[in-house]
């Protein structure tokens, strides 16, 4: 997408009030790489799994939040190592609005 039609988008999504921060913000990710959102899953045909700042992004809070979100039982992260931990992508997605 030209940075023209970005600014377009930009200015469409500014003027239409209803619109929440969330929504804009994944509107204007989609329309710099439709490919990479369409794809909730990986080539492997794998569950995707977010970041705690990914996570944080989405629900327009800081990282501190998510991980309260996860201390209250808000949230179920999937622990990937020691040292990584990750949260699905479906799970989050229920969360937007």
């Amino acid at each position: 997408m030209t940075p023209q039609t970005l600014k377009a988008v930009n200015a469409i999504l500014d003027a239409d009030p209803t619109v929440a921060d969330v929504h804009r913000k994944l509107v204007i990710r989609v329309c710099r790489n439709p490919e990479a959102e369409a794809l909730r899953t990986d080539s492997r045909g794998k569950t995707r799994f977010l970041t705690a700042r990914e996570v944080a992004d989405m629900l327009s809070v800081t990282q501190r939040t998510v991980w309260r979100m996860v201390e209250r039982g808000q949230l179920s992260p999937a622990k990937i190592s020691r040292r990584f931990t990750r949260f699905r992508v479906e799970q989050i997605e229920s969360l937007v609005p």
